[in-house]
């Protein structure tokens, strides 16, 4: 399929043919030079705006981004000239599926098959991404495991009891709070991350208005907002 749409960007005689193509800036230098072992002309440009769409992406990632591909790539992928949303959403994402696992148990069998699977059978593409991820939601869902003080559930404080009737476990440090006992503060708790990665999607969006001058788009569809929640906020304080 690639190699018949590759037809379609030709123009070709019996002497010689014309190709169009993308590369990445900070690969130009590379293919220039593979370019100089033959007899042929090119030139270089910058896509126009309305090229935009055609134009293939390339993610620029880090080790705690690169992981999250996969879960962009169910998606759709950023248009280029748009936002990168890995490393905006990455720590949203990590953070939040630690907050529903919340175990210290599940969250070192996580870390563990990554680095199995990573060190042992070293996958790409996808597989690689996905146990990437495994890994950072396991060191998520192993703090916050920690802060709840939940152990493959009670399952310590339960063992103890039937080796001893009268064992009595304690944490070696208090849980900051627990699923049963607090139930309205991690609702809470939840309603207001939510909106702090609400707010987060809107800053983005308005800094990118901004930078694309369109100034009263960010105005009225993100600022307007803010004002809303400031007074929503204003009258629950009194």
């Amino acid at each position: 399929i690639d190699r018949e749409e590759g037809k379609s960007r030709l123009v070709e005689t019996q002497v010689a043919f014309f190709l169009e193509g993308w590369v990445p800036e900070e690969r130009w230098d590379q293919l220039r030079q593979a370019l100089s072992d033959y007899p042929c002309a090119w030139e270089v440009r910058d896509p126009e705006p309305e090229e935009y769409p055609q134009v293939p992406v390339q993610l620029k990632n880090n080790w705690l981004t690169r992981p999250l591909n996969m879960v962009t790539e169910m998606y759709s992928l950023p248009a280029y000239g748009s936002v990168d949303p890995n490393p905006l959403m990455a720590p949203f994402f990590i953070l939040f599926y630690g907050i529903m696992m919340a175990d210290m148990g599940y969250g070192l069998l996580m870390m563990l098959a990554s680095v199995v699977v990573l060190r042992r059978m070293r996958p790409k593409g996808t597989m690689s991404h996905f146990f990437g991820l495994l890994g950072l939601c396991g060191v998520s869902t192993f703090l916050m495991g920690a802060v709840t003080g939940g152990f493959f559930g009670d399952m310590i404080p339960q063992v103890l009891k039937i080796l001893n009737p009268e064992s009595t476990f304690v944490w070696f440090w208090p849980p900051l709070f627990t699923h049963l006992d607090d139930t309205l503060m991690i609702l809470v708790g939840a309603m207001a991350l939510g909106l702090i990665q609400i707010v987060t999607g809107m800053a983005i969006s308005f800094i990118k208005k901004i930078r694309e001058g369109q100034i009263l788009d960010a105005v009225w569809e993100e600022l307007t907002w803010w004002i809303v929640f400031a007074g929503l906020a204003l009258a629950i304080l009194g």
